[in-house]
């Protein structure tokens, strides 16, 4: 492998595609509802309408958005990601080359996956868990940025660094992956600013430390070594103790007073 190809450019700036826009909070849920009917969407939209108007989206957040709720859809995060992975692959158009915007998001972790290789981490669990109390229904309406906090850190870092700041938390694979199903555009090159999907750990043996965390990526066709020479989007894992210039990581922010509560 050629050095040029495992050193990134730790002066580069890598951004948002200039197409993605965060999608009205109405059709997010409809669109969740339309991909998976069996789930119940009259109270998330109940909530965007009555509790949403209401709140201030905290600092950092880019929007308000509609996320799947794991259990809801499947009894472990493993199933429930595959679920989620087979809607974007039938979104997507399957007739271009398979690094292309036109092929299959593939899952680079096939051969490793099952409820005893992966696990939402501890702080994001308990976020999610107080945000569901708040919200009744299969879908959760939470405030989030996709990627733009802790640029180039190592997962291990961004735990640290965010788990410090108030209300916030790291966004898991099942949240991540809701809101990339959503919006598609947001990932569409390698020159781009991709996503770690840090609120999740994962190990490639049921013998090892949960020492990996998983990742959105968009190589389009370049050779990524540093990733085991994947070539195709899709998704993957590294160490949280590796440094990753073209990552970001995914953010949302517990606020809001009940639903239940304001209802009466």
């Amino acid at each position: 492998v050629d050095e040029e190809d495992e050193v990134e450019d730790e002066d580069e700036v890598f951004e948002y595609p200039k197409e993605y826009r965060v999608r009205p909070l109405i059709e997010q849920i409809r669109y969740l509802g339309n991909c998976f009917p069996s789930l119940e969407i009259r109270s998330a939209e109940e909530y965007a309408r009555n509790i949403v108007p209401s709140l201030k989206l905290p600092k950092g957040a880019e929007g308000w958005f509609a996320v799947v709720r794991s259990e809801r859809l499947a009894p472990t995060v493993s199933t429930a990601f595959l679920m989620l992975l087979e809607k974007m692959n039938a979104a997507r158009p399957q007739n271009g080359e398979l690094y292309s915007d036109y092929g299959p998001l593939m899952n680079f972790l096939k051969d490793e996956w099952s409820p005893k290789h992966v696990r939402t981490e501890a702080h994001t669990s308990a976020a999610l868990a107080a945000i569901a109390a708040k919200q009744p229904g299969d879908i959760l309406v939470i405030p989030a940025q996709f990627g733009n906090q802790c640029i180039g850190m190592t997962v291990e870092e961004a735990r640290m660094e965010i788990q410090e700041r108030k209300s916030e938390f790291a966004l898991d694979l099942i949240t991540c992956a809701s809101m990339y199903l959503v919006h598609p555009e947001r990932l569409k090159c390698w020159d781009q600013l991709h996503f770690h999907c840090a609120g999740t750990e994962y190990r490639r043996s049921v013998n090892d430390a949960f020492d990996h965390a998983p990742f959105f990526m968009h190589p389009d066709g370049h050779a990524v070594y540093t990733f085991r020479a994947r070539v195709a989007p899709g998704v993957e894992a590294l160490p949280i103790d590796q440094f990753a210039p073209r990552f970001g990581v995914p953010t949302g922010f517990v606020v809001g007073p009940s639903a239940r509560r304001r209802a009466k």
